[in-house]
């Protein structure tokens, strides 16, 4: 049985502890009010660069991070193979613009667990939280159309 399986039969839902990392205030402020607003979500922190994001993940060892690719400082490609190091126990879900096969494909090799576009729903990028928490592999129907041909 699954934590979420057990949780759902005890009634309680596991509380997900998140972690945002996007170098747009914008952007961050927007998933922190998002993941504050889900009853089974906790924020424990948010970065604009990554290098923040790894001290970060380091030291609260989320259970999901939400992460950019683009940002100062380390890229979220370079964050993520150091996450895998440092944090093994939190799983990344990429939430990004760019969908070039060549950047998918890096992502994945770092370590990253799902990706999703920033054209993605807000009810997408929760269900993105959980899935990539229960050990899913969230994609964007774009990206998994990238994925599919290198998969077979």
């Amino acid at each position: 049985m699954s934590v979420l399986e057990g949780a759902a039969t005890s009634g309680v839902l596991p509380s997900i502890r998140v972690l945002i990392a996007d170098d747009h205030a914008l952007v961050r402020s927007g998933l922190a009010r998002l993941v504050k607003g889900a009853p089974d979500l906790e924020l424990v922190g948010t970065a604009a660069d990554g290098v923040r994001a790894v001290d970060l993940a380091v030291s609260e060892q989320p259970d999901v991070v939400v992460l950019d690719l683009s940002m100062p400082g380390l890229d979220g490609v370079s964050a993520a193979g150091e996450m895998r190091v440092k944090a093994p126990h939190s799983r990344i879900l990429v939430l990004s613009s760019y969908s070039q096969e060549s950047v998918v494909i890096a992502a994945f090799a770092a370590g990253v667990r799902g990706y999703l576009l920033k054209d993605a729903t807000p009810r997408a990028v929760l269900d993105g939280i959980r899935d990539t928490y229960a050990g899913g592999a969230p994609m964007s129907e774009r990206i998994r159309r990238t994925m599919e041909p290198l998969q077979q």
